[in-house]
C-alpha cells in the first residue's frame, strides 16, 4: 500500500513527534509499583500551609515525554511547582571478605569479579546514562553496564564485556537528570497545554522516579493537577 495523495500527487502527512510502535497515553496518574497502568499516584496536590509540597511516582514502562496539562487554583503571588526526574541510588552492601561483585569509585559503581569490596543486587541496579560529550557535541559511551532495553518492564542490567565503554552507569548517589519545569509561577485560575511538538521526545525508564515540588509562599487554599503527554508501547 502506498503512502496517501492529495488530488494533485502530493503525499499526506500526518506530523507525529514519537517513533513508532508506541501509542499517545495521556497520563493523569503514574503506575502501581505491583505493576498495573494508572493505579498509582494520582497527579494532583493542594496545600493549605506555607511551605512545599511533594508528590513522586513511577511508570512500570518506559515512556516518551512531550508535554504537559497544568491546571491550578487559588494561587497567590510567589507561589511555583518545579517537575523533576531524578535516579536513586542504586544500594550496595559492603563485603567485609572482598568478595563482592562490585566496587564504587568516586560514587560510581563498577563491576568486581568476585574480589569486590561490595555487594550489588543487579534486580535494583538503576541506569543512569552514560556518556562524554566533546566540543562538537559527539557523544562517546564511558559507562560500564549494559542495559537489556525492554519495551515493557525494568529489564535486565548485566555488567558490560566492554567496560568504560558502555551506555550505562551505575551511581551511589541520587542524580538529578532533567528539570521539566522550574518554579513554574502560579497566580490565580489558570488552566493551560504545553506541548513541544518540534522536539525529539525523550525516553524515560521506569527505574527514575519523576518528582513534582509545589510551593505554598503565603498559606492561601492552594490546588494543582496535571496530566502528561506521553507515549508507550502499552496502555493496558
Amino acid at each position: 500500500m502506498g503512502v496517501p495523495v492529495t488530488s494533485d500527487g502530493k503525499a499526506i502527512y500526518l506530523p507525529n513527534i514519537f517513533p513508532g510502535g508506541v501509542t499517545l497515553y495521556y497520563a493523569g496518574a503514574g503506575d502501581d509499583p505491583e505493576g498495573s497502568l494508572g493505579e498509582g499516584q494520582e497527579f494532583h496536590a493542594q496545600s493549605n500551609v506555607a511551605g512545599d509540597t511533594v508528590v513522586e511516582w513511577s511508570f512500570s514502562d518506559w515512556v516518551y515525554i512531550a508535554g504537559a496539562i497544568v491546571g491550578y487554583a487559588g494561587a497567590g503571588l510567589g507561589d511555583w511547582a518545579s517537575l523533576k526526574l531524578y535516579a536513586p541510588a542504586t544500594p550496595v552492601t559492603p563485603n567485609g571478605a572482598g568478595t563482592g561483585n562490585a566496587n564504587v569509585v568516586n560514587g560510581v559503581i563498577v563491576p568486581a569479579l568476585g574480589d569486590g569490596a561490595y555487594d550489588l543486587d543487579y534486580a535494583d541496579a538503576i541506569p543512569v546514562p552514560a556518556y562524554t560529550e566533546d566540543e562538537t557535541g559527539k557523544q562517546t559511551p564511558s559507562g560500564y553496564w549494559d542495559w537489556s532495553a525492554p519495551t515493557t518492564g525494568r529489564g535486565d542490567v548485566t555488567p558490560s564485556p566492554t567496560p568504560g565503554q558502555a551506555n550505562w552507569h551505575l551511581l551511589a548517589v541520587q542524580q538529578d537528570l532533567a528539570r521539566f519545569a522550574n518554579r513554574l509561577q502560579l497566580l490565580g485560575d489558570h488552566h493551560t497545554s504545553v506541548t513541544v511538538p518540534a522536539i525529539k521526545p525523550k525516553k524515560v525508564l521506569p527505574h527514575w522516579v519523576w518528582c513534582l515540588s509545589l510551593h505554598n509562599e503565603n498559606g492561601s487554599a492552594l490546588q494543582i493537577m496535571w496530566t502528561l503527554v506521553t507515549a508507550r508501547t502499552r496502555t493496558l
